[in-house]
């Protein structure tokens, strides 16, 4: 499984970089209150089983299962759903760029996602520069008319974007974990659910 956002990566067009991918691997290992506080509090594990570590890949997939009624639907509506979604994810952002400035490496590039999009970094059994075959575009009712989009955000509040946003975004997410990857299905429906303490499918 995939738990990083399609932002963490670089540009779609950055060529596979070794000192990149050492960094992710470092930011993946960090214990997570060694981030200063970033990310917390914490939700009560949410996600069935024992609670693991809390690790950057844990509290991310723990964030899903907690408040994401896409992947445990018996969660319902929470107030404030979109709002979170981009607010959680903001700090997860946010919390890479620190570690990364630690480090001496630069804030992130956006990198897009669509089909057969390369992505440079690898992850897990995903090598580097892996298509994303399973990759769809962002839709043209999340993207602005400059942007080629039908988005108006005069009548779109940032609430009903952000949760209108979540199952692309965790279809993404899917996609991004088949790429490259021999075990993974190829059909992105039912959504992705929690199916043990550590993993979502």
């Amino acid at each position: 499984m995939v738990c990083l956002g399609a932002a963490l990566l670089l540009g779609q067009d950055a060529a596979a970089d070794a000192v990149e991918s050492a960094t992710l691997a470092a930011y993946l290992g960090q214990p997570v209150p060694s981030l200063g506080g970033v990310l917390e509090p914490i939700p009560a594990w949410g996600c069935g089983g024992s609670t693991p570590p809390l690790s950057i890949l844990s509290v991310h997939l723990n964030w899903h299962c907690t408040f994401d009624a896409t992947i445990n639907p018996s969660l319902g509506s929470f107030p404030n759903d979109g709002n979170r979604f981009f607010g959680f994810h903001r700090q997860f952002l946010y919390a890479y760029n620190l570690f990364r400035q630690s480090q001496g490496r630069p804030f992130l590039q956006t990198w897009m996602p669509s089909p057969s999009a390369s992505m440079p970094l690898g992850h897990a059994t995903r090598p580097d520069l892996a298509a994303c075959t399973n990759c769809t575009s962002l839709p043209a009712n999340f993207r602005l008319p400059a942007a080629g989009g039908t988005l108006n955000p005069a009548t779109t509040t940032l609430e009903d974007y952000g949760s209108s946003l979540v199952p692309w975004h965790n279809n993404t997410h899917v996609a991004m974990a088949q790429a490259g990857e021999p075990r993974a299905t190829p059909a992105l429906t039912p959504p992705v659910r929690c199916t043990s303490a550590t993993s979502c499918a």
